[in-house]
């Protein structure tokens, strides 16, 4: 049986996604004055989650597309496209 993993750095975020096939893509937004990390997935979604405060990120939005999202990335305002 695997052992739990604990986060181990200021880098790490519990994130609380029900997935069946897996992410495609990770990424923090370039903007300096916030902490903003966007998650794409095969299952269709893109969700964006505040986590400046690491121990309880907070849902910003969440987008559903109908087929897998591959890739997605920030503007220089911190939205996504």
């Amino acid at each position: 049986m695997a052992q739990p993993h604990y986060m181990a750095s200021a880098n790490e975020f519990p994130i609380t996604m029900k997935l069946i096939h897996g992410v495609t893509k990770v990424q923090f937004a370039n903007d300096q004055t916030q902490r903003i990390l966007g998650v794409s997935t095969w299952d269709g979604f893109v969700k964006i989650l505040d986590v400046q405060n690491p121990n309880s990120p907070g849902d910003k939005r969440n987008q559903y597309h109908h087929k897998p999202v591959l890739s997605f990335t920030f503007m220089h305002d911190a939205e996504c496209i």
